[in-house]
């Protein structure tokens, strides 16, 4: 029993953290993917819709930039080669295409492009990289 309650207990945590839980982060979350559909999916497709993006990875939202993987529903299958980049002194380690970007409304940034610019902080980093870590 005591097992059962921690694990909603960490499970609601979670939710709570990293989950969409209020109506702006619903908003940015369809803005980002709408923004996604039509800088990257749309130049290759032009009958692509919004259902064609997928955020395969959600890690948050820091200072009003959500931070995950996003991929074209359609155009996700990539070579097995993998890539690794040390930001800040943490080590991503991540495969082909499926690289983590930072959405700051109106431009996406790589995760290292968002850290330089101060986008996101060392400390947001650090959260980023323990969830990617799961």
């Amino acid at each position: 029993m005591k097992r059962i309650i921690m694990l909603l207990t960490a499970t609601l945590f979670g939710v709570t953290l990293f989950g969409c839980n209020t109506k702006n982060d619903k908003e940015l979350i369809a803005q980002a993917k709408q923004a996604y559909l039509d800088t990257y999916i749309k130049n290759n497709r032009k009958d692509a819709t919004i259902d064609d993006v997928w955020l395969f990875d959600h890690f948050g939202i820091y200072n009003d930039s959500l931070v995950g993987v996003f991929l074209d529903r359609k155009n996700c299958y990539f070579s097995e080669v993998e890539h690794t980049i040390n930001i800040g002194g943490l080590n991503f380690v991540y495969s082909e295409g499926y690289d983590i970007i930072v959405y700051n409304p109106g431009t996406f940034f790589t995760l290292a492009e968002a850290y330089n610019k101060d986008i996101i902080s060392f400390e947001n980093l650090n959260q980023i990289y323990k969830v990617y870590c799961k």
